[in-house]
This record gives structure tokens, C-alpha cells and sequence, in this order.
């Protein structure tokens, strides 16, 4: 529907929607118009994904974890505490707390005290974890669902043993065990917690046991998720090119290391790219910082030659254009002086 306050040449462009053309160039102005908001004092984060632990007990075939080179550690609850508390002061709207990083959390023996800490201090938000559940036995089962979390998301890959083992290299039956005791537990209880199970296509998989993993699963859990194979900043080689989105990472996701180092992204895996660390700065000058907002300007300009990780990245492709359709970026108070980045010249005889 044609909002009645847009711009004359948006509600025209709104009217032809139907033309693919006329669609594209209706959702690139509606990208500057978001960016414009946040322009001069940046925005705020509606999702704070913490990486308790960056230790992995998995091998994946499609997960740069075994070449991992940043240093390997434990956010420790002071730290957690730490960064969640200035979340919160910085007046943050998060509404999803997610739980990954190149770590499998469940190795984090204090991550139930942690999401309990979340829960008091963000009590709307909801508080997801993703995790391969080797490790979740029936005590770390009860813990999860007693301390009230939201959504587990298992990272699963496979419907058969030979598969799994070859994809994850961890043994099948205990994982088997583990989820079905959880899901069980879970039904018993009226199912409070949302469970998604996903399996990343690879070469090791056929059609055939795709859809029987659809099968099986849909019936158990609240969704069956089956996503592309991702590049991991080029470190696969996926071999897909497409038209890029200003992929919603930059504009919702506040990413932090167990270290406190905010990376810019999660396919950033190396952190190569940190744009602060939380325990030393405030996260405004962080995430709202002249090189960060510059990110987002090359992006809105469709411009991804840099850095590096986003060069074609999954991120940028369906899904980013799927997200700038309804997003409403939630621009940061006016309480700084303004920040010095150049605005966008040329992006208008683009779009």
C-alpha cells in the first residue's frame, strides 16, 4: 500500500511495483531513505549476538572452526555482565539475544547463569542458542528449559549416520539421544521452548535424504530450516554471484567476541575487521563509530569491494533484499555531536 507522506516518485514507483524493474528501483530509494535516517548520529541494534565461547567440539565440513587462528577462550560472567549492563544503558531495543560465534556454547558451563542475567536485564527480549546438542544431557536439558530460554537451534546436517559423522565428526547416536530426549522433555512440559533443527546442504548429501529430513523433523519441531552454504568471507568457494542487498547484519546486529571485540559481522569469523572491544569503549562509540557508519554508506551505495568478507556474501542476496522490504531502522539519539561521513553523492543516479 502506497504510504500517503512518500516522496511523489516512490508512490509512482509503488503503482508499477509489478514490473521488476520499477520494484528494484522503489526498494534501492527505500534503502537511502533508511540510511538517511541514520545518517548523521547512527543507529541503534535490535539483536546482541554474544559469543560466550569460541571452543567447538565439532568439526563441520562447511565451518572454518578447524583452521580457526584468533586465540580460543571463555567469556568469563564479569565480562558478560560487563557488556550486557552497557547494552541496556545505551537504551539498545534488543528483542533477539543469540548465542553462537565460532564456539559450541553448550561448552560454556555458566551459559544458563548467563541467559538467566540476559532475562533481568532485557526481560522482553527473547534469548536463542545454537548449538549441535552433543553436549546437552539431561541436567544442561532441564537447565535450559528452566532458566526459561526462548529457541534452541540445532545445527544438525544430516538425516543418516554416515553422513553426519562425515559432515560434523561427532557420533551420531548420542546427538540422536540428546535431541529427541530434549524434545520429548520439551512436549511434556507444553512446549515452551521454539526448537528449529536446520541442515546445511554440502557434497556429501543427496536430495533424497534432504527431504527425508524435512520429513521427519516437521512433524517434531517448530521449524525445519534448510539455508544455503555460505562462503565464510571467501574461505569456501561457493561460486554463486548475484545482485547485493545491505546485508541486515550491519544494521541489527550487534556481533561480540568472547573477548569483548565487536566483530562487523559473524562471517567475519577471524575478526579481522573489529570494530572496538566492549569492555574499554561504550557501545555507541562502537557500533556508531565513523568507520562502521562508512560500511553501511559503500553498502547503501551498492558498493561490497570492501572489506574482503563481504565481496558476494550469502547475506547480501535474497535475504538482505527480503529484510530492506519491511525494515525500520531505529535511528540513535541525538545526544553526540553529529558524525563526520561523507554523504552519498552519486547513489541517487543509481537508483
Amino acid at each position: 500500500m502506497t504510504a500517503p507522506n512518500q516522496p511523489i516518485l516512490d508512490r509512482f514507483l509503488d503503482l508499477f511495483s509489478f514490473i521488476p524493474a520499477a520494484d528494484e528501483k522503489r526498494l534501492r530509494r527505500r534503502i537511502l531513505r533508511e540510511y538517511q535516517k541514520s545518517q548523521a548520529y547512527g543507529i541503534l541494534p535490535r539483536q546482541l549476538a554474544i559469543e560466550t565461547v569460541n571452543h567447538c567440539n565439532a568439526a563441520c565440513v562447511m565451518c572454518p572452526y578447524p583452521t580457526l587462528e584468533r586465540e580460543k577462550g571463555f567469556m568469563t560472567p564479569e565480562a558478560h555482565k560487563v557488556i550486557v549492563d552497557k547494552v541496556a544503558e545505551w537504551g539498545a531495543p534488543i528483542e533477539l539475544i543469540s548465542h553462537a560465534g565460532m564456539g559450541e556454547p553448550l561448552l560454556d558451563r555458566t551459559l544458563t547463569d548467563k541467559i538467566a542475567y540476559e532475562k533481568s536485564v532485557f526481560p522482553k527480549a527473547r534469548v536463542a542458542v545454537y548449538s549441535n546438542v552433543s553436549a546437552l544431557d539431561e541436567k544442561r536439558a532441564n537447565q535450559l528449559i528452566d532458566v526459561g530460554l526462548d529457541i534452541l537451534s540445532v545445527s544438525l546436517n544430516a538425516m543418516d549416520k554416515n553422513t553426519y559423522e562425515a559432515v560434523m565428526k561427532l557420533p551420531y547416536e548420542r546427538t540422536q539421544k540428546n535431541l529427541h530426549r530434549f524434545v520429548d522433555m520439551n512436549a511434556s512440559l507444553g512446549k515452551p521452548v521454539e526448537i528449529h533443527v536446520s541442515l546445511i546442504p554440502t557434497e556429501h548429501h543427496t536430495a533424497d535424504e534432504i527431504e527425508r529430513f524435512r520429513a521427519y523433523w516437521g512433524p517434531l519441531v517448530n521449524n525445519v530450516i534448510v539455508p544455503p552454504l555460505i562462503g565464510w568471507g571467501g574461505h569456501f568457494k561457493v561460486g554463486t554471484t548475484k545482485k547485493q542487498y545491505s546485508c541486515r547484519y550491519i544494521w541489527q546486529v550487534l556481533q561480540v567476541d568472547w573477548d569483548g571485540t565487536v566483530a562487523m559481522c559473524c562471517e567475519d569469523y577471524e575478526t579481522r575487521y573489529p570494530l572496538g572491544n566492549l569492555l574499554s569503549q561504550s557501545p555507541d562509540e562502537v557500533y556508531n563509530s565513523p568507520m562502521f557508519q562508512a560500511q553501511r554508506m559503500r553498502q547503501v551505495a551498492g558498493d561490497f569491494a570492501m572489506p574482503e568478507v563481504c565481496v558476494n556474501c550469502v547475506e547480501s542476496h535474497e535475504v538482505a533484499r527480503d529484510f530492506w522490504r519491511t525494515a525500520d531502522i531505529i535511528p540513535a539519539p541525538a545526544n553526540k555531536p553529529s558524525l563526520k561521513v561523507n554523504p552519498i553523492e552519486t547513489l541517487e543516479k543509481n537508483v
